[in-house]
């Protein structure tokens, strides 16, 4: 069974890789690194099947990669990344007759989605000191925030999180928050 799914997914990733200007090496490369991502996901071992099929995605794109991608962004806890990636499987415009193999990737995507989305959680940072918002540098998991982000809902991944925040002419400080499944935390700097 698992081989005929392997052939079917061959088959497949081999229309969706047909339609786009990459080099055959590229192509070739991506097919190759799709196909092993997809092989890691089915195993379970999504965090291998990440990097396979982001690179894979990289070289050349296949909506069937990319729904695969966004599926194992959520398996491991990654949910804003990975219903975003998801999004943009369900964005994109449909052929005049699309494959059955675009059609599924769509259904799974839409399907993991729904049950996703209502998982994300979200944090309203408000940073106290500077007049100028545009002076306040913020990070989240040592990842630079958009200021615009400032004192509204960002969503948030489930799970712990360090904020910190600086300023010229300010101390640092920093923040801990636990963000729940679907919950909302307000969290509070000077």
């Amino acid at each position: 069974v698992r081989a005929a799914v392997f052939i079917v997914c061959s088959l497949s990733l081999s229309h969706a890789f047909a339609q786009d200007d990459s080099s055959a090496e590229e192509t070739a490369a991506a097919r190759t690194l799709a196909l092993e991502g997809i092989k890691l996901a089915d195993a379970g071992r999504c965090e291998e099947a990440i990097d396979r099929l982001a690179r894979a995605e990289r070289l050349h794109h296949a909506p069937v990669v990319l729904g695969r991608l966004g599926e194992c962004q959520v398996a491991r806890g990654r949910l804003v990344e990975g219903t975003e990636t998801l999004r943009k499987v369900l964005r994109e415009t449909l052929p005049a007759n699309p494959p059955e193999v675009l059609l599924k990737a769509r259904e799974r995507a839409q399907s993991v989605l729904d049950k996703t989305k209502g998982k994300i959680g979200a944090v309203n940072i408000v940073v106290r000191g500077p007049q100028e918002a545009s002076r306040v540098t913020v990070t989240v998991d040592g990842e630079p925030m958009n200021v615009a982000l400032l004192e509204v809902d960002r969503p948030t991944d489930p799970g712990e999180h360090l904020i910190e925040a600086s300023a010229p002419g300010f101390l640092s400080a920093s923040s801990h928050v636990t963000v729940g499944p679907g919950t909302r935390q307000n969290v509070v700097i000077e």
